[in-house]
């Protein structure tokens, strides 16, 4: 069977057009084939008018494969890793450390010396692994919702059930990233294992429900411990915040005096404070509903670390994807959307911190 590498798709009067990559090409002629089997053979699928209507919803599927998650804020939280990895059952990744001892003198060569010496590194690899899984959810449409759809030139009532699944999948894959999963075998942002965490002692209530005396206190803090934590080597770039605490300070002016710039939100305060810390002129204040106290036992949680996909990512080995499937009946359809992923890989949990408030 040919491969069809450019398909078209009507919604609403409005035409577009998609280049199939050879994946996509595949399963649309899988899919055709699929078809032809179960209904006796290709011509038959065109006779009856199936090879427009498996098309027209192969196109649907691929509009709504592609679209990016952006509703989240998860890409400016951390790195998502794709197409690594494919199939696999768990990852694997090594991370280097000192064993310690080393000195500036243990570098030196005495060049005036006879038989001087190099000495040996002491840096040691550990090997690590990490679960992967399977995200799986199929949708259903009826041979009579595909003709009315098709009579009309108009999918959108077919699209809408794709686009549905495809938003669901986008708050799982949020949860994952901020939570992890409820049984612990998955981590998130805000619940790795190993991570420093400050309950109650520098938070002790919304940043943006302090005085001005207690925000400036609160900032030195937070920057001093996290930097501290990582023995001194590695400066965070991201301050990942509750969402609602995050809308305060952004509603909140500041009120300070001679040396402050008048006239900006808290929240500018506090990222230019950061950027300031940093030395990062792309280190960013980043909210997200997920560590709001509504959706954690009350408890609201703080968290300043790295963003750098060589320390702290989380990876999708096979990209979130639509899997055609024919119908055996010719009346009930069905396609399935898979996707494999990890939790939140963190090499170096030390150079992470949390700070806890449980009086939100």
């Amino acid at each position: 069977m040919a491969l069809v590498t450019e398909i078209k798709l009507n919604c609403a009067g409005q035409e577009e057009s998609f280049k199939l990559n050879e994946t996509e090409a595949m399963a649309l002629a899988q899919m055709k084939e699929a078809a032809g089997r179960a209904w006796g053979s290709e011509a038959r699928v065109n006779d009856l008018g199936y090879d427009q209507i498996i098309t027209t919803l192969s196109a649907v599927e691929t509009r709504v494969a592609r679209q990016k998650n952006l509703e989240f804020g998860i890409e400016e939280a951390i790195d998502v890793v794709e197409g690594v990895g494919a199939w696999k059952e768990q990852g694997v990744y090594f991370k280097s450390f000192a064993n310690g001892g080393d000195t500036l003198e243990s570098w030196r060569i005495d060049q005036g010396q006879m038989g001087a010496t190099k000495s040996q590194a002491t840096a040691s690899v550990a090997k690590e692994t990490y679960p992967l899984m399977f995200l799986a959810k199929m949708c259903a449409y009826t041979r009579v919702e595909i003709e009315q759809a098709a009579a009309s030139g108009i999918w959108n009532a077919i699209e809408e059930k794709s686009w549905a699944r495809r938003r669901e999948f986008d708050l799982r894959f949020a949860e994952l990233v901020y939570k992890g999963t409820a049984d612990g075998i998955y981590h998130g942002l805000l619940s790795i294992p190993g991570v420093t965490t400050d309950t109650d002692t520098t938070i002790t209530k919304r940043l943006s429900a302090m005085t001005d005396a207690e925000f400036d206190t609160a900032i030195k803090a937070m920057f001093s411990t996290s930097y501290g934590n990582s023995g001194f080597t590695a400066k965070p770039n991201r301050f990942l915040i509750p969402e609602l605490d995050r809308i305060g300070l952004a509603a909140t002016w500041s009120s300070y005096g001679t040396g402050f710039a008048q006239g900006i939100t808290r929240l500018q305060r506090l990222e230019d404070a950061f950027r300031n810390y940093t030395g990062d002129a792309n280190a960013k204040v980043i909210g997200t509903n997920f560590a709001n106290g509504a959706l954690n036992s009350g408890v609201e949680t703080y968290a300043m670390y790295r963003k750098d996909p060589f320390e702290l990512k989380i990876e999708m080995p096979v990209p979130y994807g639509i899997y055609p499937g024919a119908s055996v009946d010719g009346f009930n359809f069905q396609d399935t959307a898979l996707a494999q992923v990890s939790g939140v890989v963190a090499k170096y949990p030390q150079q992470i911190v949390y700070f806890k408030n449980t009086h939100a």
